[in-house]
């Protein structure tokens, strides 16, 4: 597991006004983290948008850009090399969303967790960049508060698809908060590469997700109770995708193992 690896204070809070227009309303959960759905105008995918159109692409089959491979479903994107910085956010206004892809959240509260697959092909390593997650925690008129990335990853994974994840605690945004009010409401996801402008190496990514709670609170209750444990042994006996605890895509008993030492270890 990788944890919080950047601290950014609130300085970077003043923001442009007219970006608390798209703050109008926000979601309850992270939408089109798989890159599935396209927006409005087909060009990117819904919800998301990139930073500056020089590598960044969003793949989807007879796209024209050559072969590429996504960890479900069809689509993905692709921080391509050839640039030295690149990524795309959740920070989009969408008018079918009535606001921004940014996710509510609670502070104080549960910690944050954001995840995602990446897949850097064998023959394009990481080579002067580094690539990861980053969440930009936004106070209500969509200004950034504090910052937490984690850019750990460079050089290949052999064309294979590998799990990343990336957890906040929460007492980091609220000490920001106690200290540069108000607090953040919502919280955008960012994947990025970023390195040097002689960097090389294309890097995708898919099936983001983001949450705010305890691993081991199984039935999304706020509370790691016995409900929880029996929860998922049920959905463990069931061969529930859902039971995939350590999200290799198996149900196996090293996830029962996995659930196991969480519950006990608590929250």
């Amino acid at each position: 597991m990788k944890t919080f690896s950047k601290f950014v204070p609130a300085l970077a809070a003043l923001t442009i006004a007219g970006l608390a227009a798209t703050s109008s309303a926000q979601v309850a959960a992270l939408v089109n983290g798989s890159f599935e759905t396209p927006n409005d105008n087909n060009d990117n995918p819904l919800g998301w948008k990139d930073f500056t159109n020089a590598g960044e692409r969003w793949r989807f089959p007879g796209d024209g850009l050559g072969a590429f491979t996504a960890h479900t479903g069809t689509n993905c994107i692709e921080l391509a090399s050839g640039n030295n910085f690149a990524g795309f956010t959740c920070d989009q206004f969408e008018f079918s969303l009535g606001g921004t892809n940014n996710v509510i959240i609670s502070v104080p509260g549960p910690d944050f967790t954001v995840s995602g697959w990446y897949r850097i092909p064998a023959g394009q390593p990481l080579v002067g960049a580094n690539a990861g997650l980053k969440l930009e925690f936004r106070r209500p008129n969509n200004s950034i508060a504090t910052a937490v990335e984690s850019l750990t990853i460079s050089g290949t994974t052999n064309g294979e698809w590998v799990r990343f994840e990336l957890v906040v605690p929460n007492s980091v945004v609220a000490d920001v908060a106690t200290n540069f009010p108000p607090a953040a409401t919502t919280v955008s996801i960012l994947a990025l590469r970023f390195g040097s402008f002689s960097a090389t190496g294309t890097i995708f990514w898919d099936d983001i997700e983001f949450s705010q709670g305890c691993p081991s609170d199984f039935d999304k209750d706020g509370f790691v109770t016995g409900d929880d444990f029996d929860a998922y042994v049920a959905a463990f006996e069931l061969g529930s995708i859902s039971s995939d605890f350590d999200h290799d895509g198996f149900v196996t008993g090293d996830d029962f193992d996995a659930y196991v030492a969480a519950f006990e270890s608590g929250c």
